[in-house]
């Protein structure tokens, strides 16, 4: 049969939509190998359902296969049964129930793709406003060290100011080992609470992982490590400590070197300023 089939418009349009019962289904198969104008039909009719689908839903296979069979529940709940009534007004209220399904259809997938969408951005509301607070956070933590650095500083220069107020305040200047270095310093040394505070300038700068190291040796031999200290560019560098009690006997010298950053029990680098006890 090549003629054109002018009754079978229905018929086409649920072959397309996959909602005919099986055996419609293999019978409407078999006619459309020998009509071509039906099988023209089904192909247009497939084409416009997937061009009038939203984007989402061209896009996304899963997605319009899920709306193809909202579309099947749909249509069958709104058509008659197959075999209905032979009065001439039958097609007309079966296609009429057709397009009214079709339309509750595409309107229930609209609401569905809405649903999907609005929870698409919610996520990435939610992701974005994660990273926000992640961010916040970071920076809060780099505030918060920032501000310990500052009250850890506060703290040592009040200790350094009242140290400075002390009486019986013994000030020991210690001069350049070479000739030809212009470093010097003095020691802010207060016997009864063994705190001392050392102010050098002119230092020359150290190579990476090396320091200056702060020394006193007692007449009875001890070596004392007092601290260790770095200088800035300009050779000015500082150190405020507390002397273990062994500092009680008395000191013959002070000296400053340079030693690794693990400073070790005794001196091994360079003598820098020394101070020694006059005979």
């Amino acid at each position: 049969m090549s003629g054109p089939c002018n009754e079978r418009g229905e018929q086409q349009l649920l072959f397309v939509l996959d909602a005919l019962d099986a055996a419609e289904h293999e019978a409407f198969t078999a006619h459309l190998a020998d009509c071509e104008h039906c099988a023209n039909a089904v192909r247009a009719a497939r084409v416009v359902l997937e061009e009038e689908a939203p984007p989402e839903l061209r896009r996304d296979a899963d997605s319009l296969d899920r709306v193809r069979l909202r579309l099947q529940r749909r249509v069958r709940g709104a058509l008659p049964p197959t075999a209905a009534p032979p009065t001439s007004r039958a097609p007309v209220l079966r296609a009429a129930a057709l397009a009214a399904g079709v339309a509750t259809a595409l309107v229930g997938a609209g609401g569905w793709l809405l649903h999907h969408r609005d929870l698409a951005q919610l996520k990435q509301t939610r992701r974005t406003f994660e990273q926000r607070r992640i961010a916040i956070e970071q920076e809060v933590s780099g505030l918060t060290s920032q501000r310990d650095e500052l009250d850890a500083r506060l703290a040592l220069a009040r200790r350094e100011v009242d140290l400075l107020r002390a009486e019986n305040l013994v000030i020991v200047p210690l001069e350049a080992v070479s000739a030809s270095s212009d470093a010097r310093a003095r020691i802010f040394w207060h016997p009864p609470t063994l705190r001392c505070y050392i102010l050098a300038r002119g230092l020359p700068p150290l190579g990476d992982g090396r320091r200056y190291a702060l020394w006193v040796f007692t007449a009875s031999g001890n070596t004392i490590l007092v601290g260790s200290f770095s200088a800035d560019a300009s050779g000015r560098g500082d150190l405020y400590a507390e002397l273990p009690a062994t500092a009680t006997e008395r000191i013959d010298r002070v000296v400053v070197t340079d030693e690794p950053a693990q400073v070790g029990a005794a001196p091994t680098g360079a003598e820098h300023l020394i101070w020694t006890r006059p005979v």
